[in-house]
């Protein structure tokens, strides 16, 4: 017995240091007084101080969002570096390497101080180029070393984004393959914490700042645990299904936890969107993050960007961007000043350039309500993405991809009430730490899959699926002992664009529940009012090619159905408990099977089903008393 105590103390010992040091590296980075505080209910948020800008240094600089290692946007995108210099100075750059290459080209400062080259061509895959900065009235000039050209990736949002890839369960496999030689094109780039007012200049921002960080390459373990883990397992899976074409990627990071939509949003267009928003109440938090960890990156040219946030705007009305209400209409006006700010130079940055997005886990409400509302607002009400609303945006489904053990307490600190104490218990606490709870949940790798299989056909041009099986159509009708029979059609275009008729991997299955004992599912019907979730036993699917799922249900009495929906408010294991059983990730019953894997070590391999139904909601009208057929919310369709 006094054994085992002393084995639990240590055990208490180890997970409080080994949280400690990562929570720091997580909310410290460098600004430690950026703190969390008690948002509405128990929902956490960032009430972001407001820095003072940071003089420049004399003479001539490059912005602190470049370094040794940077990664800049290749062909068929411009590439821009700037920086600062004295007032009425001319700014000369050299682009050179080892081969020969040399680009030379002259500029005069602004009237700000600042500087700013876009070469004069597009520049090929990689490569290892020096770039040099001097000024005619400078008596210094600066050299980036080590430079390349690839793909430069923006990710943002809030605490999941930020995540670090140590609290994810596939980061020892990712890190065994790193040191193996793979994975090498990725560097990353990571900024602290600042938060400036409007009128505070941030196009630029000095070296050696809060709002300056450091390329990484060939990072060490640490540094690797340390990077966003979303931002990483995207740029990981890119990098494996473009094989051979897998150029340099470059990503940087500027997530902060505890953040609104409305404070990434430019400030003086928020009142386009009706309602009362989370900063109002504070007016001077709206936008300062667009001023501190955008502004500075508006000249770079990027490739994309990769969004994940809402979990702290789930107090809001979700709203619909088709009446300019709640979070579809500021994500809305989000994505477009993004799109606009960053494309203003032509040729750099496209300006339909991708956005990709993470849809809400089960256990990420932060304590507000109707997530299926917020999924529905982050698609821009159109339930899946690209849309006419969102072109060339990309998306991850996550509502299956919830922390397994999402209840009970199951924390790292000692607090785990979960079963998942042991190394054999799957997703065990031990194995791989939680960060403040199950709502950061640690399946990760699966999030960054998903989304680069999106990208991959909607930014990268191959014609694959982009997105689980969407509803197209669906009707109703009533079969034998006056049970109801259901049709769903989703979009087979969307799940075989090439139309490959043996295409065994795009196809509709229907899985049985993961447990036995479940009575209920994410499929439900409304019956006067009330929501039954229903078990999808009663089921078929044809051949799967052809997109359709049929199902019957017996009704305790003749009331016709009026609503039908899909993981809209539902988790994949409802009614269990799971601090006592894990619902596993894609634990819900229907999947697009596609199976990619591309590593034979990979521990997905023989998990990994393809992509998950996007989530719907369908009023059910009645043709008949016997049939009916469904239809869609504005400005979704599916009749």
């Amino acid at each position: 017995m006094f054994s085992k105590l002393v084995l639990l103390i240590l055990y208490v010992h180890t997970v409080y240091a080994f949280y400690d040091e990562f929570s720091e590296l997580m909310h410290g980075r460098k600004h430690a007084e950026l703190g969390i505080v008690q948002g509405p209910m128990f929902g956490k948020e960032r009430k972001l101080p407001h820095d003072s800008f940071y003089d420049p240094p004399p003479g001539v600089s490059f912005s602190g969002v470049f370094g040794n290692g940077t990664v800049l946007q290749r062909a068929p995108n411009l590439a821009s570096v700037y920086g600062f210099s004295p007032l009425g100075s001319v700014v000369t750059v050299l682009i050179t390497n080892a081969t020969g290459y040399q680009e030379t080209k002259s500029v005069a400062a602004m009237s700000d101080g600042t500087w700013k080259y876009t070469l004069s061509k597009p520049m090929m895959t990689g490569g290892n180029y020096t770039v040099t900065v001097s000024c005619n009235t400078c008596n210094n000039k600066m050299s980036l070393y080590n430079i390349t050209f690839g793909d430069v990736w923006y990710c943002s949002g809030q605490s999941n984004m930020e995540l670090s890839l140590i609290y994810s369960v596939q980061r020892n496999v990712t890190w065994d393959l790193m040191t193996q030689g793979r994975y090498s094109n990725i560097r990353f780039y990571t900024i602290g914490h600042m938060a400036f007012e409007d009128s505070a200049p941030a196009y630029v921002v000095p070296q050696a700042s809060p709002g300056s960080g450091r390329w990484t390459m060939n990072p060490t373990r640490d540094e690797f645990h340390a990077f966003s883990a979303v931002c990483w397992y995207y740029a990981q899976e890119l990098t494996e299904m473009l094989g051979d074409e897998a150029p340099p990627i470059g990503l940087i990071n500027t997530a902060v936890g505890g953040t609104q939509v409305e404070q990434w949003t430019r400030n003086n267009t928020l009142t386009s969107c009706k309602g009362p928003k989370r900063c109002d109440a504070d007016a001077g938090q709206c936008g300062i993050l667009y001023n501190s960890m955008v502004k500075p990156y508006l000249n770079m040219t990027i490739k994309g960007v990769v969004w994940y946030q809402g979990e702290n705007n789930m107090h809001e009305d979700k709203g619909n961007w088709r009446n300019n209400t709640g979070y579809a209409c500021m994500f809305k006006t989000m994505l477009e000043q993004w799109r606009h700010d960053w494309s203003v130079t032509p040729g750099t940055t496209d300006p339909q350039f991708g956005f990709g997005i993470v849809t809400l886990a089960a256990g990420t409400s932060e304590g507000g309500p109707d997530m299926g509302n917020m999924r529905w607002a982050q698609t821009l009400n159109y339930g899946t993405l690209p849309n006419p609303a969102c072109p060339k945006c990309f998306m991850a489904q996550a509502y299956d991809l919830g922390d397994p053990w999402n209840g009970g307490g199951c924390w790292a600190r000692g607090n785990n009430k979960c079963t998942g104490w042991g190394m054999t218990v799957p997703y065990s606490s031990t194995r791989t730490p939680y960060f403040m709870g199950s709502i950061h949940p640690r399946v990760k790798y699966e999030v960054g899959r998903r989304l680069a299989t999106s990208a991959m056909s909607v930014v990268y041009g191959r014609k694959q699926a982009w997105t689980g099986p969407t509803i197209k159509s669906c009707s109703y009708k009533r079969g034998s002992k006056n049970g109801w029979e259901f049709t769903i059609q989703f979009d087979t275009d969307m799940m075989n664009p090439q139309g490959i008729q043996n295409a065994s991997q795009n196809k509709i299955f229907v899985y049985d529940p993961p447990y036995p004992t479940q009575t209920d599912g994410p499929m439900r019907l409304l019956f006067n009012d009330t929501w039954t979730g229903i078990q999808l036993n009663q089921r078929s699917y044809g051949n799967g090619l052809d997109g359709k799922l049929y199902f019957k249900y017996y009704p305790v009495d003749n009331t016709p159905p009026t609503g039908l929906r899909y993981m809209w408010d539902a988790s994949c294991c409802p009614n269990q408990n799971t601090a006592i059983m894990p619902c596993v990730p894609r634990s819900c019953p229907v999947m697009m099977r596609y199976n990619i894997s591309y590593t034979d070590v990979n521990l997905q391999v023989g998990l990994e089903t393809g992509l998950p139904p996007n989530p719907f909601w369908a009023k059910l009208v009645a043709d008949s008393p016997t049939s009916g057929h469904c239809e869609c919310f504005d400005p979704q369709v599916c009749s």
